[in-house]
């Protein structure tokens, strides 16, 4: 499997997507009302205005997919890395965070954000060389925390 950009008329395959990978967050949580899971598909297909997104299929599905975007100072925000429940621990994440890496390799940093108590996305991360920079209250829940983890590009 490669990963290839995904284009807005993956849209609705791509929700389903996300809806049912970020289902177990939201059994963690006991929060069933969590964005990712609550996005429409107007709500996606808006985002690919400002998102670029890459998808990763097997036998014609999308099985996973990320969405990426520069920020100032030359960052790259990465969001929503998301697999299918059967298709999880097979690679695919570290696959399209590989990918990202090389494909961006002149930004100075890449961040991301995921909630404190999901252990297993964190050591995920870790284990591709990000590290915890901060916390921070979600947003929409003032109960879950979110941690930022970075990876450095710089060279030298």
């Amino acid at each position: 499997m490669k990963v290839e950009k995904a284009q807005v008329s993956d849209a609705a395959e791509i929700l389903e997507v996300q809806k049912r990978a970020f289902h177990q967050e939201a059994v963690l949580h006991n929060k069933f009302d969590i964005p990712a899971l609550l996005q429409d598909h107007k709500s996606i297909q808006d985002d690919f205005n400002n998102y670029s997104f890459y998808k990763l299929c097997s036998e014609g599905k999308i099985v996973a997919s990320v969405k990426v975007r520069l920020l100032e100072g030359n960052i790259l925000s990465i969001g929503r890395l998301v697999v299918l429940p059967e298709y999880q621990r097979k690679g695919l994440g570290r696959t399209i965070m590989e990918f990202l890496e090389a494909s961006y390799s002149g930004v100075t940093c890449f961040e991301l954000f995921t909630a404190e108590k999901s252990v297993h996305n964190i050591r995920f991360y870790e284990q591709l060389g990000y590290h915890i920079e901060g916390r921070l209250d979600d947003p929409a829940h003032d109960d879950i925390v979110l941690v930022k983890l970075v990876k450095d590009n710089r060279k030298g």
